[in-house]
């Protein structure tokens, strides 16, 4: 009867305190959306670097190898945007939290950061037409996310023009 009794209230005393540390937890709905935008941000981030340490380079690039990194940054670019846009398309309303403002806003400065890098151009002026039509496609694919993020916004939240 004692061990009952005290098993028992093992197992009230366990319950009260569970249900007193999950009190007023909730899991946020956004924090997939969230994690996903601030994976974007990080992808952002590593290609804006490859791309400042590419273009700042005083030697004459070499067209082969830089069209070809070029390249891959523009298709990493638009598959970022495809997430940007699935993520938009989940949100589908005004994010009510701050932090998935804050994450499409980090999003989109990331994207605005390599349109600026890429429109600045090259420390030294490549020969070859391919680096500079590779340099432009990755500027219009950043442009693109800033864009789809912008008119995103825009449906909600009225930018200045």
């Amino acid at each position: 009867m004692k061990k009952e009794s005290v098993f028992i209230v093992f197992a009230l005393l366990s319950v009260f305190i569970a249900g007193s540390v999950y009190a007023g937890v909730e899991p946020s709905p956004f924090r997939s959306k969230i994690n996903q935008l601030n994976s974007v941000v990080n992808s952002l981030d590593s290609i804006d670097m490859r791309l400042e340490r590419k273009l700042s380079d005083d030697r004459m690039p070499i067209p082969n190898g830089l069209v070809g990194l070029l390249n891959a940054m523009s298709n990493e670019l638009v598959v970022l945007n495809g997430k940007v846009g699935k993520v938009l398309e989940r949100l589908g309303t005004a994010p009510d939290d701050q932090r998935v403002y804050d994450a499409l806003m980090g999003v989109r400065s990331g994207a605005a950061g390599i349109v600026q890098r890429a429109q600045a151009g090259f420390a030294v002026s490549p020969d070859d037409i391919r680096v500079n039509d590779s340099l432009v496609q990755v500027q219009m694919n950043a442009q693109d996310i800033v864009d789809n993020i912008d008119a995103f916004l825009r449906t909600i939240i009225p930018l200045p023009a």
